[in-house]
């Protein structure tokens, strides 16, 4: 019987196969840097907390940016041939930046672990691709200006001011958000499109986590139960693709390999060098 694997858990794997197969090469690489930033942000790089983060300070594809409660940050993503766009960070909030070639395609993927972000995305070309990720969701962007609201509840909640950006939930249902119309993932409840006001769109978006936070209060222990369940699955699955990538364990070890003698050519996956 074939193991059914949740696209959150594709990414997973998918992001560890990439990290393996360019070992020794990935981290020296810079996408951007911090252009704007207030009270408490910090950059974990290689599972190490960085010092002293500031404006200007490079940021490198898998780095984790973070803010405290009284932290907001602007990041400005530019680098060759990715897709330029601007991040900016709300308090509270983690996600991770990873730039790659995903079918022939410039990919560059923002992963939100937490709190808001609201992304400025300009003109795409025809090999260049920007996704977000979340637990939840996996959103698909066609040059916009959009929020993504994703509160500690696992909840999601994207609204759009320009353009449109294609949601799609765990369970694979596809919906879009677009100006007026916002897209809602709760766990557990119908994932569904909603009317917003774009006059009233931050109001809506700080009354909407208040109210989820409200909701964790509530009902703490069921929502422990909860993801302690999705915790077991996640494993199962990640423990079972594990096994599936130790069987090859000398080919991605010939990759990064190989990828650490050629270190002194151009990054590849920023580039189609053969």
């Amino acid at each position: 019987m074939g193991v059914h694997v949740t696209p959150f858990a594709q990414g997973l794997i998918a992001s560890f196969l990439f990290v393996v197969a360019t070992v020794g090469v990935s981290a020296q690489d810079i996408v951007g840097s911090i252009s704007y930033l207030e009270g408490t942000v910090g950059i974990v790089r290689d599972a190490t907390d960085l010092d002293g983060a500031a404006i200007g300070q490079d940021l490198q594809s898998f780095d984790l940016v973070k803010t405290g409660s009284d932290g907001q940050a602007e990041l400005a993503i530019s680098a060759p041939q990715i897709a330029t766009m601007t991040v900016r960070m709300g308090p509270d909030t983690q996600f991770s930046l990873e730039m790659a070639i995903v079918d022939g395609k410039q990919e560059s993927t923002i992963g939100i672990v937490g709190g808001q972000i609201a992304l400025k995305v300009g003109k795409l070309l025809p090999t260049q691709s920007v996704k977000v990720k979340s637990d939840a969701a996996v959103m698909g962007v066609r040059g916009t200006s959009f929020t993504v609201t994703a509160p500690e509840t696992g909840d999601i909640l994207v609204t759009c001011d320009e353009g449109e950006v294609d949601v799609t939930d765990s369970q694979g249902e596809n919906l879009t958000a677009i100006p007026g119309t916002g897209v809602e993932d709760r766990p557990g409840e119908v994932y569904r499109s909603l009317p917003i006001s774009l006059s009233s769109a931050d109001q809506f978006r700080a009354q909407w986590r208040s109210e989820r936070g409200q909701f964790v209060e509530t009902n703490a222990l069921k929502l422990i139960r909860l993801n302690a369940r999705h915790y077991r699955l996640l494993s199962r699955e990640f423990n079972e693709l594990h096994r599936e990538l130790k069987k090859n364990e000398a080919i991605t070890r010939k990759w990064a390999s190989e990828d650490q003698d050629e270190s002194d050519r151009p990054r590849r996956y920023f580039r189609n060098d053969k």
